[in-house]
């Protein structure tokens, strides 16, 4: 959390820990624009960054509030930059660092640093453990132990893998087996049978090829309804099931799922030039809809 002015009127701040920089997360191919200035100077261009964050602050001071479009999550902000969607994310030079080693040669920072910032443990005023942790800190930055924790977690983890260089992860074989995979190819771009040829295609089927060359496995796939595609596999009618299936909590009372692979947002689609609604909310208010 970055330390404040504003914030410490009614939070009590330890000392800084990491010093950081926010800083312009662009396209690798970015020409449009060098830095602050010309990013501000070409009023096309959006900002994206995340709401109640100093960096949502600095952006707004920069273009102005009406270019800066806010999203839940910096990784949201990030892929809508990848997208298209926005033109450049303000963002701390350390998470900025890990999106652009999670996407190699598609992004880079764009001009000097905007700021300069402190980061700290946040307290209600008055705490009585500000001091101890102030005295843990100072000892841990005198011996080193700071700057290890910042090698460690800023420099030697790898965000795509989650591990460390020393931690590669040992898959087991399965010999061969074949799986046969419940698939609905309708889903595009997770699974859809191309026009041309009639053959599955789309991220299931790499992402399983990828898998099974690593499993020494064979996938078998069974195009079925998604309507009845849980309880079948629930009922050990297939091995698995691939078919960019949500994670739910009434869901797993009947499956097992893997661990989650793709974090996804629900969104409303329309016609291009609807202009009845521009929210959730109005689409609720008119009964019509």
């Amino acid at each position: 959390i970055t330390i404040t002015a504003e914030r410490d009127e009614i939070v009590d701040f330890s000392d800084g820990y990491i010093q950081t920089q926010q800083i312009i997360l662009g396209r690798a191919d970015e020409a449009r624009f060098t830095g602050g200035d010309s990013l501000a100077a070409d009023t096309s261009l959006i900002v994206g960054t995340v709401p109640g964050t100093t960096n949502f602050d600095i952006a707004v001071s920069v273009v102005g509030q009406d270019r800066v479009q806010g999203f839940e999550t910096f990784g949201v902000a990030v892929q809508a930059l990848l997208a298209g969607d926005v033109d450049a994310v303000f963002i701390d030079d350390n998470a900025g660092a890990g999106y652009m080693n999670a996407n190699p040669d598609a992004l880079a920072f764009i001009g000097d640093p905007l700021t300069s910032e402190a980061l700290g443990f946040v307290f209600p005023s008055g705490s009585d453990l500000v001091a101890p942790i102030n005295a843990a800190l100072a000892s841990m930055r005198e011996d080193g132990t700071l700057d290890a924790l910042y090698t460690r977690w800023f420099e030697d983890f790898d965000a795509v893998t989650m591990t460390f260089p020393a931690e590669a992860v040992a898959v087991p074989d399965l010999g061969g087996r074949e799986i046969t995979v419940a698939i609905e190819n309708a889903y595009i771009p997770f699974n859809f049978r191309d026009p041309a040829t009639g053959e599955g295609r789309g991220w299931d089927y790499d992402a399983l090829a990828e898998m099974c060359a690593r499993l020494n496995c064979v996938p078998v796939y069974q195009e079925t309804s998604w309507d009845g595609m849980i309880a079948a596999v629930s009922q050990g009618q297939y091995d698995m099931a691939a078919d960019g299936i949500t994670i739910t909590a009434e869901r797993a009372e009947i499956v097992d799922f893997s661990i989650g692979y793709i974090r996804t947002a629900q969104v409303i689609l329309a016609p291009t030039g609807e202009d009845r609604f521009a929210s959730g909310e109005e689409l609720a208010a008119d009964t019509s809809l």
